[in-house]
């Protein structure tokens, strides 16, 4: 969006008053163009305050005026603005156009979109029709976005864009998210006989299987036959080899278990000498310890009286420090509720309860999760959340932005929004985000973040429990006013 003209506006002010009819200048109209530096206030119609996009030459004063001002006062008769010459002709001034008007450097419209180019005005029609920023919405969905992004990340992975059967059967497309569905019915797909796991290796299009089995019955019963005697012979032979093996097993039991009981002999010989030397260790560590048990009673009993009476004045110490904290914290209670009242004075407050959160998050990209209009002042609201972030926050935060219904009211204002802690005594709020409300649209949190998904729930080990029965709650206050 370019900025006004100042000098233009100053130029036309001196004009005689008789050469600028009342109705001609009522108001000083914004160029259309965002120009990169200021142009020469020749470059301005006198009539309409507007860049000479489409310069004509005036044939009584050679002034410039622009193309619909000429139409417009040489269609109701009315004399030359700038001479007061009656009657005259324009004449469209390409040489002018082409070497000055043409040469203006502007910016791109799509700037705010992200679009960094500057070119000259010449050049712009060609730029925006090829401009990696330019509007874009998908033909077969809702989503909208600028061109780069529709086209390289969301075409891709759009679910109703229409593919093509790899088996060119009569269906021909069919949306990308049936594209599973379809190759399990597709009556060209190539499957795999009935018979496959007796020996058929035939694979067929879907809709031949039936007569595949029909033509191939006594094929298919001779290739069963053979694969099952197969079988069985393979079967008898593991079977003798088991047997081999079993009888080679017992022989090899037997041998280990005589040499088992030999070893158990000896060991049991060792354990009744190791059993008896230990029992006697036993028996004089025994006694030692009692007789320091019984010293280390008397000196634990000397040592709980002085705990005991150390802990009966330290108990009494804390309780008097509890006290005191108690009626402290109900005194900063008290004002904290006092200051939030008288801050909250003159604001509208509105409450949102959003449900199925997991559902929303399930959708994948933005999440979009609207909570609903609202109404403040006369102006209406729309409360909107994206339970998968949205643009720098990728994906790892809660996003929730403010949309302004009426786009063309121009308002300014106080938002606060907070997410209610849900266990039933509210006394928990996370972020509490204040933003003065000019756009048409707000984002609460830096960069689009508002909350870390991950807090929702639990909290540095405390149960804030945000998220309760998948749903969400806030409160919003506002205070907006009329600019």
């Amino acid at each position: 969006m370019a900025t006004s003209n100042s000098d233009c506006s100053n130029s036309v002010n001196q004009e005689p008053a008789a050469t600028h009819p009342p109705e001609q200048i009522t108001q000083q109209a914004e160029p259309d163009y965002d120009l990169v530096e200021q142009p020469d206030k020749d470059l301005y119609c006198p009539v309409t305050l507007e860049i000479l996009v489409e310069p004509h030459q005036t044939d009584c004063c050679g002034q410039h005026i622009s193309e619909k001002a000429a139409q417009r006062i040489i269609r109701d008769g009315k004399p030359c603005p700038m001479c007061n010459n009656a009657p005259f002709k324009t004449l469209k001034d390409k040489f002018f156009k082409r070497n000055t008007i043409n040469k203006l450097n502007v910016r791109c419209p799509h700037k705010k979109s992200g679009c960094e180019w500057t070119g000259e005005l010449g050049d712009l029609n060609h730029h925006t029709t090829s401009c990696l920023k330019r509007p874009w919405k998908c033909q077969y969905c809702d989503f909208e976005s600028t061109h780069d992004i529709g086209t390289n990340n969301h075409t891709p992975c759009c679910d109703n864009y229409p593919l093509p059967c790899p088996n060119q059967c009569e269906i021909g497309t069919f949306p990308r998210c049936q594209a599973d569905s379809h190759i399990l019915e597709c009556p060209l797909q190539l499957v795999e006989c009935k018979f496959a796991g007796a020996g058929c290796d035939v694979k067929v299009p879907r809709r031949d299987l039936v007569g595949h089995m029909t033509e191939s019955v006594q094929q298919h019963l001779l290739t069963a036959t053979l694969l099952n005697l197969q079988l069985t012979r393979e079967l008898h032979q593991k079977m003798e080899e088991k047997d081999q093996q079993i009888v080679d097993l017992q022989k090899r039991v037997k041998e280990q278990g005589n040499t088992i009981d030999t070893k158990i002999q000896q060991l049991d010989a060792k354990v009744d000498t190791k059993f008896q030397q230990q029992k006697e260790k036993a028996y004089d560590l025994h006694t030692k310890v009692a007789t320091k048990f019984e010293n280390l009673d008397t000196k634990f009993q000397d040592l709980q009286a002085i705990v005991d009476t150390k802990a009966d004045q330290q108990a009494r110490n804390l309780d008097t420090k509890v006290s005191d904290l108690k009626v402290t914290m109900e005194a900063n209670t008290v004002k904290i509720q006092n200051d939030l009242l008288l801050l909250l004075k003159g604001f509208s407050c509105h409450e949102f309860t959003l449900t199925e959160f997991t559902k929303q998050q399930a959708k994948g990209g933005y999440g979009y999760w609207n909570g609903g209009e609202f109404t403040t002042k006369g102006w209406r609201f729309s409360f909107c959340v994206y339970t998968n972030g949205a643009e720098s926050a990728n994906g790892t935060h809660l996003t929730v932005s403010i949309y302004k219904r009426d786009a063309a009211a121009k308002t300014e204002g106080v938002s606060i929004l907070q997410m209610l802690n849900q266990l039933g005594d509210h006394g928990h709020y996370i972020g509490t985000e204040t933003r003065i409300l000019k756009e048409n649209r707000i984002c609460f949190g830096d960069s689009y973040k508002f909350c870390p998904l991950d807090r929702l729930g639990y909290c540095a080990g405390t149960n804030t429990q945000y998220l309760k029965d998948d749903c969400l709650k806030f409160k919003l206050f506002m205070k907006v006013k009329a600019l």
